[in-house]
């Protein structure tokens, strides 16, 4: 399902069924710009009708490779395709977007499509990366990150202090910040993420949920929501279905 080079089987089931787990995932990521091969909405669609009885949750997908046939998926078939997204950001300033090689996107089309889909998505669970600290970030790149975090329906980031990595593209450049600036940002960032993802959870709690069993820990079942939510049952309360209506505790 990740791989561009080829046309997927859409009669190959996946291996999540033989084990009795209504899932599979799709990464959106590897998809993106590949020439002479379906689009993710097709592909998806494809699947649906092949394996109606599987749900679908899409990974790592860019906020502007979500197109009009996913964005209908999301909306109208949500037993079908899990209502999360994690759409990676890295930065809310338009500068530091140009300046990582990012030119496919800016803040203002990232939040146009993500605004218009919670506009549509009475539940939505959305992750995202972000980096703090990248070379020649100044106070209000940072801040310009900040104030589009707030305003987004995010459930969850993802933060990554910039660090150097030999070799990469990102180590020449100027303008590198001290990492004392690069760590406080970064926990500035989590911060705020962590303030998202309870209040989001806090919201959905005591309401019901369309959960699938993900594994098994210390004598509970973790149960995945729609929404990218996990809620924990004792396995002796587990009726054994391997996909039923959870409560958010």
């Amino acid at each position: 399902m990740t791989d561009p080079g080829r046309e997927p089987g859409v009669n190959e089931k996946p291996t999540t069924v033989a084990l009795g787990v209504p899932r599979a995932r799709a990464r959106g990521e590897s998809w993106a710009g590949a020439r002479g091969q379906s689009t993710l909405g097709a592909l998806l669609e494809a699947l649906i009708a092949a394996v109606p009885e599987i749900r679908f949750r899409l990974s790592s997908i860019e906020a502007t490779e979500v197109d009009d046939t996913i964005a209908r998926l999301l909306i109208e078939a949500p037993r079908h395709v899990a209502a999360h997204l994690h759409a990676p950001l890295q930065s809310g300033s338009n500068r530091v977007l140009k300046r990582m090689g990012r030119h496919w996107y800016t803040a203002e089309s990232y939040r146009a499509r993500i605004d218009w889909l919670a506009e549509r998505l009475p539940v939505f669970g959305l992750g995202a990366d972000v980096i703090a600290g990248f070379p020649g970030e100044s106070d209000a790149d940072h801040e310009a990150t900040v104030g589009l975090i707030e305003a987004l329906p995010f459930t969850y980031l993802h933060v990554f202090p910039f660090s150097v990595r030999p070799g990469a593209a990102a180590a020449k450049l100027q303008a590198q910040l001290p990492p004392g600036a690069v760590k406080e940002r970064a926990r500035e960032l989590r911060e705020l993420g962590d303030t998202k993802q309870r209040a989001y959870r806090a919201r959905r709690t005591r309401r019901s949920a369309d959960g699938v069993v993900s594994g098994r820990r210390e004598g509970k079942v973790e149960v995945v929501t729609e929404d990218y939510l996990s809620v924990y049952l004792p396995i002796a309360d587990w009726s054994g279905r391997p996909r039923f209506e959870v409560m958010v505790l």
